[in-house]
This record gives C-alpha cells, sequence and structure tokens, in this order.
C-alpha cells in the first residue's frame, strides 16, 4: 500500500522516458516495496498498460529497475542501477536512504523480463528525458535530477 504523505515522508520522482511519477515513500522503506507502489501507480494511471504507447507494463514488480544518477550534478553523465530486475529485498543496505536518494531525489526505471535480467549496465538502456530550462523559458539550463547547490554567503 502507497505510503501516506507527512513531514516525515520523501516525495520521489521516479522517471522513465517522459513520464514522471511522483510517489510519497518512507525513508526507511525498501527498494523492493518501492517497485510494488510504483506498479501499482502505473497501473491506475495507465489502464492500457503501456506509458505513452512506449513500454508495456510488466506482470510483477520484480521485473522493474531502478537507478540513481551518476553525478546528481549532471544528469547527461547517465545512472547507476541500484536494483535488478528479479532481486529480491537485501535487509538494510534496500532501504531508500542506503541507496542515497534523498527527499524530492530523482530515480530512473526500466522493465526488464526474466530472461534479459543481471546484463551488462549501459547508460543508453536507461530512457529518461530531461526536460530542459530553454524548453520552457527559452534559456539553456541543465535538466533537474534532485542535486541542491551549497549556499555560500
Amino acid at each position: 500500500m502507497p505510503t501516506q504523505p507527512s513531514p516525515i515522508t520523501y516525495t520521489l520522482r521516479l522517471k522513465f522516458h517522459k513520464t514522471t511519477v511522483l510517489l510519497h515513500v518512507d525513508p526507511l522503506q525498501t527498494l523492493h516495496s518501492l517497485r510494488s507502489d510504483l506498479l501499482t501507480a502505473l497501473r491506475q494511471t495507465c489502464p492500457d498498460g503501456t506509458i505513452g504507447g512506449l513500454a508495456l507494463l510488466p506482470d510483477t514488480p520484480e521485473e522493474i529497475e531502478l537507478a540513481v544518477p551518476r553525478d546528481l550534478n549532471d544528469a547527461s553523465k547517465g545512472w547507476v542501477r541500484v536494483l535488478a530486475a528479479g532481486e529480491g529485498s537485501q535487509g538494510v543496505g534496500d532501504v531508500v536512504t542506503a541507496r542515497g536518494v534523498r527527499d524530492g531525489g530523482v530515480l530512473a526505471f526500466r522493465f526488464r523480463s526474466g530472461r534479459e535480467a543481471g546484463g551488462e549496465d549501459e547508460d543508453g538502456e536507461w530512457d529518461v528525458v530531461l526536460p530542459s530550462y530553454e524548453d520552457a523559458y527559452g534559456v539553456e539550463n541543465e535538466g533537474d535530477v534532485g542535486a541542491r547547490g551549497e549556499f555560500v554567503g
């Protein structure tokens, strides 16, 4: 069951292509249960079983892989897989905060069948399109993946 928002929950952005799913999660929630919440949200919002006609939703949460940005300040450097398809709960190392995810952070997701799981992790395989500032305002700037600059003053 999805986590209800509260002062202690994190809001995460999960991205696939141009789709962003916002989920409220407990900071100590496992990535395994996060996959289940993501699949539930996708089934509720994509009744035809596809995301924008690009990908068929999987039958089980175990077919979902998750990744974090390689560099929070530069999304063009790609993604690092933190949970492979078919991978189960790993205890303490499987919680959201143990993987460096913060409130407002972003994760990429993709779907893999059991026979494809565990292959080499290539940056190009993560289909994430980050909007640019220029798209909205005509000024060039990089996409936001959740890094917050340090205040110096």
